[in-house]
């Protein structure tokens, strides 16, 4: 790697910075000249999404397997919808305004953080996801729900298989799995997320507590196998990505400055779904029924 000259009349402390900057700027070199400039994907996501929806219709065909009385959750699918709508028309001119290519084949001129691209990394595929959701209501089959975590993977492969990860292609694997035992890395991580974290989620936690605390607890026996499995899930996407902080060649609190508001942002509904699974119903006539 090749380094800058650094001037003499540096202290040891600043030398160190210089050479820390230097290097992240040679990493980043080293991550985007070594894989394509473009999503590298073999087909078009919205086809995939078609091909899913036709699978499901007709698998349905052959066997309806009805999840719900037909008809109860028609306006919610057209909510679904027009959210989906949204959300891609949205994604779409945030791209267009931002100079860059939209066709995913083509190469990518610059990177998007404004518009939807604050909160997801894939607003298209999101407002997609949610397409297909209403559409399987509409079909009203238990085959919507068996396709969907295989289309979720697909999508989230990007259609082929993903090349090497920036976490360790810049450094190499034993480099970065030695940055476990560094606990600087940790503390730095902690003082990054204190100050990248929306005070929003913060005072939508309290109330969360708050609200428990009013109406107490209490755990139904039918209920706690889907409870923990949600929990360990949302536990599971925590350590992911606190793993991926500590590797990380980038720095520290620009990663965490862009990404941790997003993921509180996807385990949010999760974390509130199961606030109310746990939270004893409002009102004295309840009685639980296993």
């Amino acid at each position: 790697m090749n380094q800058r000259p650094i001037p003499s009349d540096r202290n040891a402390q600043s030398e160190r910075v210089y050479l820390e900057a230097d290097w992240h700027a040679d990493v980043m070199d080293t991550c985007v000249d070594s894989r394509p400039d473009n999503a590298q994907i073999i087909a078009r996501p919205p086809l995939v999404y078609a091909g899913a929806l036709l699978t499901v219709a007709a698998l349905r065909w052959i066997w309806p397997m009805a999840v719900f009385q037909a008809g109860i959750w028609d306006e919610f699918a057209v909510v679904l919808l027009v959210e989906g709508i949204a959300v891609i028309v949205w994604g779409r001119r945030a791209l267009a305004a931002a100079g860059t290519e939209i066709n995913p084949k083509r190469p990518t001129t610059t990177i998007v953080d404004a518009g939807p691209y604050r909160y997801t990394r894939n607003p298209l595929y999101l407002g997609l996801t949610f397409g297909y959701v209403a559409f399987s209501i509409w079909l009203n089959s238990w085959w919507a729900v068996i396709v969907l975590p295989v289309l979720l993977a697909v999508i989230y492969f990007k259609l082929n298989l993903a090349p090497a990860n920036d976490l360790v292609n810049a450094e190499g694997f034993l480099a970065s799995m030695r940055k476990l035992a560094d606990y600087g890395r940790y503390v730095r991580i902690g003082e990054s997320i204190k100050s990248a974290i929306d005070p929003l989620w913060i005072y939508s936690a309290l109330f969360l507590l708050l609200y428990l605390t009013i109406v107490k607890i209490r755990l139904r026996k039918r209920e706690k196998p889907t409870i923990i499995i949600i929990a360990l899930t949302l536990f599971l996407m925590v350590i992911g990505y606190f793993v991926a902080y500590v590797i990380t060649p980038y720095d520290i609190a620009w990663h965490v400055s862009v990404s941790v508001n997003r993921l509180i942002l996807q385990l949010w509904p999760s974390i509130v779904f199961i606030c109310f699974m746990i939270a004893s119903p409002i009102g004295s006539g309840y009685v639980e029924q296993d």
